[in-house]
């Protein structure tokens, strides 16, 4: 479906603020629903076991889907879980980039502040040199700040990441799942012998009810 769409969509831009949305042709969604209805999803919430079975006409296809479908059922939970928590990090980690680079450029103005005045013999050259020192210490207090919390933050994206076993990979099928045509057989054979019985029992009394009707209409 993604080659298809990218054939039909290439070097389209919408201007109208809906590339975000995803648009189906007919053909499309005729076979998005005939995907999702062939995929039979099964969570117990006790033992924490999800069991994911994908039927097509075709046995690899069928494996091939099924590990398709895994692996994005596991990106979109980890995504989910996730979103708060990277959020944060991507925050502070800005906020560190920001406060690194105030701090390399106050770093950077101090040195040249004190190459310009060797001496530092004025009460006005020491309160500068202050101001700038204590300017510079603040940032850097809340750099090294920041730097803890993106070591906390990354800690917190790991903690929310869900952990998942494979309890068994996906399976080429050796026979076929549907239809069972052993059943089949015993149900419409079941259904003919009823229907074999039903007519036998009212095909005497529906002849002699025609008969006495057609005799009516003779005399």
């Amino acid at each position: 479906m993604s080659s298809v769409k990218n054939e039909k969509n290439e070097g389209v831009e919408r201007s109208d603020g809906l590339n975000d949305l995803l648009f189906l042709t007919e053909e499309e969604s005729s076979i998005y629903k005939t995907v999702e209805s062939s995929i039979n999803y099964d969570y117990n919430g006790q033992t924490k076991v999800a069991v994911i079975n994908f039927e097509t006409n075709d046995p690899i296809y069928a494996s091939i889907l099924a590990k398709k479908v895994h692996d994005l059922l596991e990106e979109k939970i980890i995504s989910i879980r996730n979103k708060n928590a990277k959020n944060k990090l991507e925050f502070i980690r800005k906020q560190f980039e920001d406060r690194k680079l105030e701090f390399e450029n106050l770093q950077d103005e101090l040195a040249e502040f004190k190459d310009s005045n060797i001496s530092l013999s004025s009460s006005k050259t020491q309160n500068e040199l202050q101001r700038l020192q204590s300017k510079l210490d603040i940032v850097q207090s809340v750099y090294q700040e920041l730097a803890v919390q993106i070591e906390q933050a990354k800690i917190e994206v790991q903690e929310n990441t869900p952990v998942f076993t494979v309890i068994q990979e996906p399976l080429v099928p050796i026979f076929r799942t549907s239809p069972k045509r052993f059943m089949l057989l015993i149900i419409w054979s079941f259904m003919g012998f009823i229907l074999a019985s039903f007519i036998v029992l009212i095909k005497e009394p529906f002849q002699s009810a025609m008969s006495l009707i057609m005799s009516q209409k003779t005399n």
